[in-house]
């Protein structure tokens, strides 16, 4: 019999097609790692191979910057065998408030799976080199409906946030609805490729800039030079450059530190980055403002259903949690004082 966390790992090859790399142990890797058992939750086995699912959701956001070290390799299985337990508890929940899932919608579900492949062939044939039946896509496929069941049974869709509520969360957290200060802002973009760089280069994109900078100066309009020297994306280009409004804070502290220190009118001198020049101009700032209620209420009604929802799941989490009695059999996976659960969000 398949073991049930092989669909959980077979589901990432099926969707995404993920590479599952092996979780990290004290001693040396086992090549049967992936089925060791690293956790109990109310009995029920955790294996290695479900963590490293959740590893792979979390490492690709965390080392797009560069190399992961080990010790945060660490935190991150800590926090991928969380959200394993939680997602084991949520199950166990729904199993014991007996929801159902329709075979109509395991069938929907699965025919999503396989559009991600050229054709059913393709499908089948990574099936059978797994060694797995459309019955074990199916049960990975039921469990997780289930789990999102439970999640939608707690967050209490039917509610609805009056216009009162809405008011009154208005009236009571005024600062969160003021626009700050913004700016209207152009850019000339002069890009440097990353391939091939050298001095030469670079000395060429600050000639360009450099005269872009001088054609304004001398009064020719600053849309007119975007058009023909800016790199930008052509739909900025016909803009003129403009960016739109902006406040401060959504630059990069250098830009806008450039493009706060510019008077209303003016233009920067080039500013060197690491993509290139820019060359900005600030055609007038806004000031700060009040947003009326009347203008944000739909969308405010519709943020606090939301976060009513979210905040009914976290606590089914917490109180599942709070109540679970779990095993941790790999010390390198046991909870390290002031580390945030994020699987409980």
């Amino acid at each position: 019999m398949t073991q049930p966390w092989m669909f959980r790992v077979l589901m990432v090859w099926l969707t995404v097609g993920l590479a599952i790399p092996v979780v990290a142990e004290e001693a040396a890797p086992q090549p049967d790692l992936r089925q060791k058992v690293v956790c109990r939750v109310d009995g029920h086995d955790i294996h290695a191979g479900q963590v490293q699912e959740e590893m792979n959701k979390l490492l690709p956001w965390s080392s797009y910057h560069g190399h992961v070290s080990a010790e945060k390799q660490k935190v991150l299985l800590r926090q991928a065998l969380e959200k394993v337990i939680v997602q084991e508890l949520e199950y166990q929940e729904a199993l014991r408030r007996q929801l159902k899932v329709s075979n109509r919608e395991i069938e929907k579900r699965l025919k999503h799976v396989i559009k991600r492949y050229p054709n059913k062939k393709d499908f089948y044939k990574q099936l059978k080199g797994f060694n797995f039946t459309v019955d074990d896509v199916k049960a990975e496929l039921k469990r997780r409906a289930l789990i999102t069941k439970i999640e939608d049974l707690v967050a209490d869709p039917n509610r609805k946030v009056t216009d009162e509520e809405a008011r009154h969360y208005y009236e009571t957290h005024l600062e969160k609805f003021r626009e700050p200060k913004r700016a209207v802002v152009r850019e000339i973009m002069i890009t440097v490729p990353i391939l091939g760089r050298n001095e030469k280069v670079w000395a060429d994109a600050k000639k360009k800039a450099d005269d872009a900078f001088t054609r304004i100066e001398s009064g020719e309009p600053f849309a007119d030079v975007v058009r023909l020297v800016s790199d930008a994306p052509e739909k900025e280009k016909e803009a003129g450059g403009l960016l739109g409004t902006l406040h401060k804070g959504r630059l990069s502290p250098k830009l806008d530190k450039v493009v706060w220190s510019l008077p209303a009118g003016r233009v920067s001198r080039p500013v060197r980055t690491l993509k290139g020049y820019f060359v900005f101009k600030v055609d007038r700032f806004l000031p700060a403002k009040q947003v009326p209620f009347a203008k944000l209420h739909k969308s405010l009604r519709k943020q606090l259903q939301t976060r009513w929802a979210a905040d009914r799941v976290t606590q089914l989490r917490k109180e599942l949690r709070s109540k679970a009695k779990v095993e941790y059999l790999l010390p390198s996976l046991k909870p390290v004082a002031g580390e945030a659960p994020a699987a409980i969000k």
